[in-house]
């Protein structure tokens, strides 16, 4: 979650100025480069960071969310449906627990969604104090103000994430268990010789015992 959020916060300051930029008539590339030069020519290349701490906030508990509760699910309908391995579950279940998931995801974390997009917009430069005036303006529902939106966004997007990882790791599956059967094994090692007794007992005399035998 921390490289991803590092990864794409000044995508995130763009895409949010240029959303917000009602008088912006061509949205292309030209714009996208326009934009970027006003920022950095404003704030510097700290400017492309702007509520990196919102992001990470919002992108760490996430994944841990996300992934967590797609696997619960997983598990849940794996039970109700009486199959043993994941691999097992039908397509329609992975797709339901994907867009459960990722809904989920988003309920929880919401509020930094919604810190971040105000301070990169410009419109605050604190998170906690701009956290404190929307609870005492909007109340604490508008800490979660686009959650229909954020929601009804999440629910495909995620659902055909994991829907098309699960396909295709079972489609490869195949190939991979016949690769491995026709792979030949290697050689087993060698085991030393080990003389006989009678051979090493008369090995071991002396030339006095010898002539006493």
């Amino acid at each position: 979650g921390v490289f991803t959020s590092v990864a794409i916060c000044p995508f995130e300051v763009l895409k949010v100025r240029l959303q917000l930029n009602h008088d912006l008539v061509d949205a292309g590339p030209a714009a996208l480069l326009r934009e970027l030069r006003s920022l950095v020519g404003s704030e510097g290349l700290s400017g492309l960071y702007r509520g990196i701490g919102s992001l990470v906030c919002r992108d760490v508990p996430y994944n841990t969310l996300f992934y967590g509760s797609y696997e619960s699910l997983c598990t849940l309908f794996m039970r109700l449906t009486g199959v043993q391995r994941k691999e097992e579950l039908a397509t329609g279940w992975v797709f339901l627990s994907g867009g459960l998931g990722g809904c989920i995801g988003w309920s929880l974390v919401l509020p930094f969604d919604v810190v971040k997009t105000r301070v990169q917009s410009g419109a605050e430069s604190r998170a906690l104090p701009l956290v404190r005036r929307i609870v005492a303006t909007e109340g604490v529902q508008g800490l979660f103000r686009g959650w229909t939106a954020a929601v009804v966004r999440a629910f495909p997007a995620n659902a055909c994430l994991f829907l098309g990882v699960e396909v295709t790791t079972r489609l490869l599956r195949p190939a991979t268990s016949r690769r491995d059967a026709t792979a030949v094994p290697p050689p087993p090692p060698a085991v030393p010789a080990v003389p006989a007794a009678g051979a090493g007992a008369v090995a071991a005399l002396s030339p006095r015992e010898e002539g006493r035998a």
